[in-house]
């Protein structure tokens, strides 16, 4: 563990702390290799878990495959790097507006066959994919407009009270979103904890009929309040969702 603490100490900020501290990090520290051209971290999954810092090589930043920052020995990963680098991108407005287009591409089910858009063919018939159609839609439009404000938060609920302060997002709409993540992310958690519970592999597959009738209207409602925001970006950048 003494050559992770040697290297630590040489770069900041790893050469401000007393020894007792860096032999701690040292201690704890992972080494991992990756392949060139191998992807060690994507947003699209979620905020990473730990800090990352560059032993050997390179790691290019990239959003929406365009090379934004290069990170070399000693640096880390951190989310405030990734703002400021797209913030001083060449082609920053044409990352967003698509950025935006992704984030429309993926219309919650509004238009109800029964209440809901479901899986109507094969092993999925009458379900709902909660992570497909609910929550990956509001991280998506999360990640255009945290971006858009140039914040630096890394979870989604972090950008939607970020975009709302900084006004790329209403209040209104920042605390919907967030509103609708939330009751997504328990209807998914507590659908996944009753798999395990019976023994079964963990989906994201719901399906409408067996939740109470209150949390099928609440449903309801949050696909609506997401359609709505995804409305007025595609309506700004002239899109139209799919």
């Amino acid at each position: 563990m003494q050559d992770i603490a040697d290297f630590l100490r040489a770069h900041a900020p790893f050469d401000t702390l007393d020894e007792e501290t860096l032999a701690a990090i040292a201690q704890s520290a992972e080494i991992e290799f990756h392949a060139a051209r191998a992807a060690i971290l994507d947003t699209a999954a979620g905020p990473a878990q730990h800090t990352y810092v560059v032993r050997r090589g390179s790691v290019e930043l990239v959003i929406e495959d365009r090379l934004l920052d290069l990170m070399g020995e000693g640096e880390m990963s951190m989310a405030d790097r990734i703002s400021r680098a797209f913030a001083e991108a060449p082609d920053r407005k044409l990352v967003l507006r698509r950025l935006a287009q992704a984030a429309v591409a993926e219309r919650p089910p509004t238009g109800f066959i029964r209440d809901f858009v479901l899986h109507s063919t094969g092993e999925r018939k009458g379900v709902l994919d909660i992570k497909r159609r609910g929550l990956l839609p509001i991280e998506s439009l999360a990640r255009w407009s945290g971006l858009s404000a140039g914040v630096s938060a890394a979870s989604t609920r972090a950008r939607l009270r970020a975009s709302a302060e900084a006004g790329t997002l209403t209040r209104e709409e920042a605390t919907n979103l967030r509103d609708a993540f939330d009751l997504f992310a328990a209807l998914r958690m507590e659908h996944q904890v009753r798999q395990l519970r019976d023994g079964d592999e963990p989906d994201n597959l719901i399906k409408p009929e067996r939740l109470a009738a209150i949390a099928r209207r609440s449903l309801k409602e949050a696909f609506r309040a997401v359609a709505c925001v995804e409305r007025r970006v595609a309506a700004d950048y002239g899109l139209s969702p799919r």
